[in-house]
């Protein structure tokens, strides 16, 4: 979706709700070539995750948008706690 290729790839989605126990998991890793932008956008529906790694691809999303991302976590109550190239660490902190 994100990146152009002549291959068509198809594979099955598995949701949430098909994950057991998914309730008990506090962490997300997201490396998808993009799909990053859906995770961060409906971080909000994701109670339970508490820690989010996210390797984002710049050559994907403008600064605006990696922006907008940031702030929309921000808003969430992450706060950026550690950074290696693209790859960020995102921490839940509630008061």
């Amino acid at each position: 979706m994100y990146l152009k290729s002549n291959k068509k790839i198809i594979f099955e989605n598995i949701i949430k709700c098909q994950i057991h126990n998914f309730e008990s998991f506090n962490t997300i890793i997201i490396d998808g070539e993009g799909i990053e932008e859906y995770f961060i956008k409906n971080i909000s529906s994701l109670k339970n995750i508490k820690h989010i790694i996210i390797e984002l691809h710049h050559n994907i999303f403008s600064n605006d948008e990696v922006a907008e991302f940031f702030n929309t976590l921000k808003k969430n109550s992450f706060v950026q706690i550690d950074q290696c190239f693209n790859s960020y660490y995102f921490r839940k902190f509630t008061p």
